[in-house]
């Protein structure tokens, strides 16, 4: 009996342990998701060579590297599609991975409406659009204004709805708001490693 009772004690504690171990990671896996980076300090007008036609231009600054810019990308072609390419879209990709991961991630920016790819290996153009993390997105008006700054993703590497988004759609089809800003999740443009 004695010996049934030491295994019970054993068998609650191993449970309680591997429950509080759970949990924790469950815990740190959802606040890392929640951890936005370090928002862009963007210029108030876009750079002239990244605004050649005269329309709206969304800027995205993505890293090859970073698990995030898949999310960020599919979520630019969706508003690229429902605005019916209405606006110019530059992708900055900063850093020079061509590994297998980083040809797919250029392939998914090229196949957006309207977009332009834009190798910034020393991440000069991102440093100059003040963007420090991957998944930065700037949208400026027709006149080059910046009307927009920030992320659109709901979470790190997540897609679907987000302040982001709406904001972008909403800009391009012609509100006229001040600058609006929302959280940008994914890793730094600095680092080379997620």
């Amino acid at each position: 009996m004695l010996a049934k009772r030491r295994i019970e004690r054993r068998v609650v504690v191993a449970l309680v342990v591997w429950a509080a171990a759970a949990s924790g990671g469950l815990y740190a896996v959802a606040a890392h998701g929640a951890r936005a980076g370090a928002a862009a300090e963007a210029p108030e007008t876009l750079r002239a060579e990244l605004h050649t036609s005269g329309r709206a231009t969304i800027v995205v600054a993505a890293h090859p590297s970073c698990p995030c810019t898949r999310a960020t990308l599919r979520e630019l072609d969706r508003i690229a599609r429902d605005t019916h390419g209405a606006a110019d879209v530059v992708v900055l990709f900063a850093g020079s991975e061509r590994d297998r991961v980083g040809v797919e991630l250029r392939r998914a920016a090229e196949a957006i409406p309207g977009a332009r790819v834009v190798d910034d290996p020393a991440r000069a153009i991102a440093k100059s659009l003040g963007a420090h993390t991957s998944g930065t997105v700037l949208f400026y008006d027709a006149d080059g204004a910046l009307r927009f700054s920030g992320g659109i993703t709901p979470s790190r590497g997540h897609e679907g709805d987000s302040a982001g988004a709406d904001e972008i759609r909403a800009l391009v089809a012609g509100a006229t708001r001040g600058h609006a800003t929302t959280p940008v999740f994914g890793c730094p443009l600095a680092r080379t490693t997620p």
